[in-house]
Order: structure tokens, then sequence, then C-alpha cells
């Protein structure tokens, strides 16, 4: 397994430029938005069950 922990923005900048950390974090950015969704849709149909 490779550990990335140390890849944050600044480490991307300074190593392969501002387009590529930008399309990182945007892309980082959309996962993680889509992630939430998954987990809120999760748990309000969770919740729903409980209470029928």
């Amino acid at each position: 397994m490779l550990d990335d922990s140390f890849m944050d923005y600044d480490y991307i900048l300074q190593n392969f430029g501002a387009a590529i950390a930008d399309l990182v974090e945007e892309k980082l950015t959309k996962k993680m938005r889509t992630y939430n969704t998954t987990i809120h849709s999760q748990l309000d149909s969770h919740e729903n069950q409980q209470h029928h």
C-alpha cells in the first residue's frame, strides 16, 4: 500500500504545478460531495425504516 498522506495541495503545487494541484483538489472535492450525499441518503433510509 502506498502512503500518500503527505501529498497535500502545497506538495502537489510545488512538485507538479498549479494546474495539476487544482485538478486534484477539484476531483477530491467532487468525490467527497458524492460520498457525503451517499452517506446522508443511507442514514435517511435507515431512519425511515425504523419509523415504519
